[in-house]
C-alpha cells in the first residue's frame, strides 16, 4: 500500500510538470541534521524537485537501489556494495550516551580504556553491526566489551535514562538529544570516523543524484547550537508573553 502511495504521488507530480521525482533511503542511524543540510542545497538548486522518502535498514538499502526501489539511499557505514556506486559524504563518530550525573561524565571527554572495561554496551540495532566492526578496530588485542543490542532508538534511550548501561550512538543522532536524564560524551583521542555514503546505480542518469555527488564536497556548517533558558523571574513580576 505504501509503494500505490508513492507511485501516486510520482504520477501527479509528473501530471502537474514536476517531472523531477527523486526517491531516497535512508538508515535511521544516519544524523538527520547534516543530510537535512545536504538536501536543502539540492533543493535549492533543483527547485521543481519533488523527494520522496523512506525510512529503512542497511541491508534493506542495498536491495531497494539494486531493484530500483529508491533512486539512492544513504547508509552508515562501508558495506559490500556489489557494482553499485558509492559516494562519501562525511565521517561520523561515535559518541558515548550515559545517564545524566554517571561516574563517566564527570569529565569532558572518555578515555577509550574506560570504554573498553566495560562489562557491556548499549547499542540500538540501526548501528549495531557498525559498532561492533568499530570495536573490533580500536580495540585490537584488549577485547571487546559485549554488546546488548535494543530494537529502537526510543528504547535505548530510555535503558540509559535509567542507568541500565552506557551507550554507543554516532555523533549525529546524539547531537538530536533532547533528554535532561541522557549525557553524551565523545571518546578521547583520534579514533576512527565511520562513513556515510549515498548508494546510487552503476549508472544513474537522474540529474539530481549527479548534484548530488557534487555537493558531497561541499562544506556545510549543522553545528547544533544549544538552547538557553533565562532563569525564572520573580514571583511577583507578571507575565506578559502572548
Amino acid at each position: 500500500m505504501a509503494l500505490v502511495a508513492r507511485l501516486k504521488d510520482r504520477a501527479g507530480a509528473v501530471e502537474q510538470g514536476r517531472a523531477q521525482f527523486l526517491s531516497i533511503g535512508v538508515c535511521d542511524s544516519i544524523a538527520n541534521l547534516r543530510l537535512s543540510a545536504y538536501l536543502t542545497m539540492l533543493r535549492t538548486r533543483s527547485p521543481t524537485l519533488t523527494i520522496d522518502f523512506q525510512s529503512m535498514g542497511g541491508d534493506q538499502a542495498l536491495v531497494a537501489v539494486e531493484q530500483g526501489q529508491v533512486d539512492a539511499a544513504f547508509i552508515l557505514g562501508l558495506r559490500k556494495t556489489g557494482t553499485l556506486c558509492r559516494t562519501h559524504f562525511w565521517g561520523e563518530h561515535l559518541e558515548v550516551a550515559m545517564a545524566t550525573g554517571h561516574r563517566l561524565g564527570l569529565e569532558r571527554t572518555l578515555p577509550l580504556r574506560a570504554l573498553l572495561a566495560a562489562d557491556a554496551l548499549l547499542v540500538a540495532e540501526p548501528w549495531a553491526a557498525i559498532a561492533e566492526g568499530w570495536l573490533c578496530e580500536v580495540s585490537g588485542d584488549q577485547g571487546c566489551p559485549t554488546l546488548r543490542v535494543l530494537p529502537t532508538i526510543s528504547g535505548l534511550l530510555t535503558a540509559v535514562g535509567l542507568d541500565l548501561g552506557i551507550a554507543l550512538v554516532p555523533s549525529g543522532v546524539a547531537a538530536t538529544f533532547a533528554r535532561v536524564d541522557v549525557t553524551t560524551r565523545q571518546i578521547a583521542g583520534r579514533q576512527p570516523p565511520v562513513s556515510v555514503v549515498m548508494l546510487s546505480g552503476p549508472d544513474p542518469t537522474h540529474p539530481a543524484i549527479a548534484v548530488l555527488r557534487g555537493i558531497a564536497h561541499e562544506h556545510i556548517d549543522c553545528r547544533v547550537r544549544p538552547v538557553t533558558s533565562e532563569p525564572d523571574g520573580p514571583a511577583e513580576t507578571p507575565d506578559h508573553s502572548p
